[in-house]
């Protein structure tokens, strides 16, 4: 029962990843958001 409860706390908080793959994957994509706002903060 208690690996059913941790199933169903990494879904609801990390759409089924692991964690560290969650966080690696936020990071990329706070990162590349960032490239995209420079650059069209630039673009103006």
């Amino acid at each position: 029962m208690r690996e059913f409860w941790k199933k169903t706390i990494q879904v609801l908080l990390y759409g089924g990843l692991e964690k560290e793959q969650y966080k690696r994957i936020s990071a990329e994509i706070n990162e590349a958001n960032r490239k995209s706002i420079v650059v069209l903060s630039t673009h103006q």
